[in-house]
Order: structure tokens, then sequence, then C-alpha cells
């Protein structure tokens, strides 16, 4: 299992949502801790521009993360709608 490290960014859009939107969120963060880069029930696709970067798409909400694969962490940069969260 990989551990979970979120930024400031990331936690402020956190709090932001709903007890009910988070307990989603949650649940989707658990399953990117089993397998973070090829996990089948998750919509992930490589940051382009980026190494060990990638998208989780969950709703109208991208979760930007990186992994770093030798001490099994997994760092959630920054989380957003589709249209911010890349700029």
């Amino acid at each position: 299992m990989y551990v979970l490290k979120v930024s400031k960014e990331f936690e402020k859009f956190y709090k932001k949502r709903t007890a009910k939107e988070r307990e989603k969120i949650d649940e989707k963060l658990t399953l990117l801790t089993e397998n973070p880069i090829n996990n089948p029930s998750l919509d992930i696709s490589a940051y382009l521009g980026e190494q060990d970067t990638y998208r989780l798409r969950y709703r109208d909400y991208r979760i930007i993360y990186r992994v770093k694969e030798d001490i099994l962490l997994i760092f959630l940069l920054k989380a957003g709608s589709r249209g911010d969260v890349y700029k």
C-alpha cells in the first residue's frame, strides 16, 4: 500500500467539499493507494510533460498527483474543476 501525502492546495480544495463529496473522494483515494498507476476501477492517465505525475478524474474534478515508487508515496499536488486544475 502506498502512503498519501497532501499539499496545502489539495487540502484547501478538500475542505471546501461537502461531507458526501469528501466521502466519495476518500473512496477514490483508498483505491488509489492500492494501485496508483494502472488501477482499472479508476480513470487515471499520465500527466503530459511531467514524469511520474498522473491525473485522476472524479466527476467534474481532476486530482493531480505524483508517485514515488521507491518509497511507496503518492503526493497529491492539486485538485479542482477541469478548467482550473491545469492552469
